[in-house]
């Protein structure tokens, strides 16, 4: 292994760390927080150390510090000053995991384990081969929180296979680390909420920031607003409550409910529309893949109001219309 393969280029080291590649440029070229080693004489080559100061400095500039306050702090200065953050964040996802427990598909996925004290471990509870589960999607059924997935190429395809994977084993996050993808497999992929992709070659300590980011969004200052949950967790109105929210006599002074029951109609009926377009080419089902995802949105919205507005006028639109 030569020393270069050692080393993050800085699309890589943007994407572990979640600052912009601007910003690397900036925060070496001004403040001097790293000097990278320059790959051929021209790319930039980040060490492991060096993308954990700039993971934990993006955490503090986050909670409020200054990146000029921050740049000549040593990797301990750092972690000492990260301890009242760390309490802060305790506070912030009073429910995040400790450990994470997580099942592997594939051959080449190494032990995750704690590579960095600031976030929870990973622990592999099972390994799986992609082969053995492909005729029975619902052979995983174990009490994980996610699943890391290894595979060769992401496209539209595989995306359709790791989420019925996913439906199957009622698993709600999914790391999928490939080698090759397509720009609609990757849409696709990031429309879902749920799968996290990675590129290949990763380390044990990208899959723990990756698994911590899906199940604890412990990066960064605030969670991660995550479609998937939020619509797990939402109750939708039913055809007949609908029906009945529209026809009722108007039980207050304006046409709320109704406008907002009418909308929600359409919109849930337009969402229908896209996820049953299956039989277009590669590039439509990606667009209406992520139209389905948008009124999906837009529907949780509408409803939420929906809700809102009956519970602030007390209404009882099963009893609202009597006639």
């Amino acid at each position: 292994m030569t020393k270069e393969t050692n080393l993050y280029k800085i699309g890589a080291a943007s994407k572990i760390t979640g600052v912009n590649i601007a910003t690397l440029r900036v925060w070496e070229n001004r403040y001097g927080v790293v000097e990278p080693i320059r790959i051929n004489g021209t790319q930039r080559g980040f060490t492991k150390k060096e993308v954990d100061r700039l993971s934990m400095i993006k955490q503090l500039v986050d909670a409020g510090d200054s990146i000029s306050t921050l740049a000549k702090l040593s990797l301990e200065e750092l972690e000492l000053r990260m301890q009242p953050s760390a309490k802060n964040s305790q506070v912030t996802f009073g429910n995040a995991k400790d450990i994470i427990k997580a099942v592997s598909v594939g051959t080449r996925i190494p032990e995750v384990g704690r590579p960095s004290p600031h976030l929870a471990e990973v622990r592999v509870v099972a390994r799986y081969e992609l082969a053995s589960i492909m005729d029975d999607l619902s052979a995983i059924k174990l009490d994980v929180d996610i699943i890391i997935f290894e595979i060769a190429s992401l496209h539209p395809n595989t995306v359709e296979l790791i989420t019925g994977i996913l439906a199957k084993s009622e698993i709600s996050h999914a790391v999928v680390i490939y080698r090759f993808g397509s720009p609609n497999g990757m849409k696709l992929a990031q429309l879902d909420g749920r799968i996290h992709p990675m590129q290949a070659p990763v380390f044990p300590a990208d899959i723990q920031i990756a698994c911590n980011f899906a199940v604890n969004s412990t990066l960064g200052s605030s969670p991660s607003v995550n479609v998937s949950q939020e619509k797990k967790e939402h109750t939708p109105f039913s055809e007949k409550e609908l029906w009945e929210i529209n026809m009722m006599s108007n039980p207050i002074h304006c046409e709320c409910p109704k406008h907002l029951s009418s909308i929600i109609s359409s919109l849930k009926g337009f969402e229908k529309y896209s996820a049953d377009c299956e039989d277009l080419n590669e590039k439509d089902r990606v667009l209406h893949k992520e139209l389905e995802t948008i009124a999906s949105q837009a529907r949780i919205i509408m409803e939420q109001a929906l809700r809102k507005v009956i519970k602030e006028n007390a209404i009882s639109y099963s009893t609202a219309n009597p006639s």
